[in-house]
């Protein structure tokens, strides 16, 4: 049997809704416009993580430039999960509904028998979306990562069922 891949190093911390970056305020702004919601993140945030996940170079791949480092954050406030990403060139942000979110650990998916990584499993109603979408939280081990997850449960929890 073949050793799972393993495709990014991450590492994450917890921070206050109120320290995101600019440009993941702004994408969120941009977010919050495009779908007509009214909510405030940065004030109504109850947890909120930022992760950097390097991709792991293989083969002849680790000869030539640099690896890619993607920041991402997520941000629970007491109705959306707010995610934003900066590859480095043009930050983007959606929400997910939490109530009736289905949030499992990356060990108990399909996707664990293939890749080692660590994480979250989202699946929920963005938007406008007819159907619930399937999202992948990356975060770092340890105990930032372990804090956010026990924080978003707890606030699905208390969104209730979709």
């Amino acid at each position: 049997m073949t050793a799972k891949a393993r495709m990014f190093d991450r590492e994450s911390r917890l921070l206050r809704p109120d320290e995101l970056p600019a440009s993941a305020g702004g994408a969120i702004a941009k977010a919050l416009e495009r779908h007509g919601l009214d909510d405030d993140p940065v004030g109504r945030g109850v947890a909120a993580i930022e992760t950097a996940s390097t991709a792991i170079k293989s083969g002849l791949g680790r000869l030539f430039g640099k690896p890619k480092t993607t920041l991402s954050w997520a941000i629970v406030t007491p109705t959306w999960l707010w995610i934003a990403l900066d590859p480095g060139d043009d930050p983007h942000a959606f929400p997910m509904r939490l109530a009736g979110m289905e949030v499992l650990d990356h060990a108990q998916t399909v996707a664990a028998r293939l890749a080692t990584d660590h994480g979250l499993s989202l699946t929920s109603f963005r938007p406008g979306e007819p159907t619930r979408t399937n999202y992948f939280l990356g975060m770092g081990e340890g105990a930032a990562a372990d804090t956010f997850a026990a924080a978003l449960r707890a606030a699905v929890a208390a969104a209730g069922p979709g």
